[in-house]
């Protein structure tokens, strides 16, 4: 069965996003549970589109940041990738505008692009999964409906 862990953030401050991810994390048994040290991890956000932050469409850096701090407080090292939309030509424009470029640069981490794949029962998979001792896939909860847009006065979190 599994867990899953919900914890409020009143907002993107780097210090409130980094404690109320280690407590998710914590809920689920601790980052140290998942991650050996020395385990190379790769953090892979949601990251659809050149947009930035503040628009809400991507899995927010800060809280990739948080993640990779939290990796590496129990020893683990990161590399950060996605395959914006798809295999897309501009993935450094994308991850320049959407700040996952910073975030990597900020904490000395390795930003990867989803370019090969290996094929498993017809589905491809990205090449570095298969590099790693552990994955961890960071969603972007939204919606796609119009009424959730943040420009209409709507929560954004």
């Amino acid at each position: 069965m599994s867990k899953v862990a919900i914890v409020r953030c009143e907002d993107y401050d780097p210090d409130l996003v980094y404690i109320a991810v280690k407590r998710s994390v914590d809920y689920i048994g601790g980052m140290a549970s998942f991650v050996k040290p020395g385990a190379k991890v790769l953090i892979k956000p949601n990251i659809l589109s050149a947009r930035p932050p503040e628009e809400a469409v991507d899995t927010h850096p800060e809280v990739v940041r948080a993640l990779i701090r939290i990796v590496k407080d129990v020893g683990g090292t990161v590399i950060v990738g996605d395959s914006p939309g798809g295999f897309p030509k501009n993935v450094d424009h994308i991850y320049e505008v959407s700040g996952m470029r910073q975030v990597c640069q900020d904490e000395g981490v390795e930003l990867v692009k989803f370019t090969t794949s290996k094929f498993v029962e017809g589905v491809p998979i990205c090449r570095y999964v298969y590099d790693v001792g552990c994955f961890i896939s960071v969603p972007k909860f939204k919606t796609h409906a119009d009424w959730g847009h943040p420009i209409r006065g709507h929560p954004r979190r």
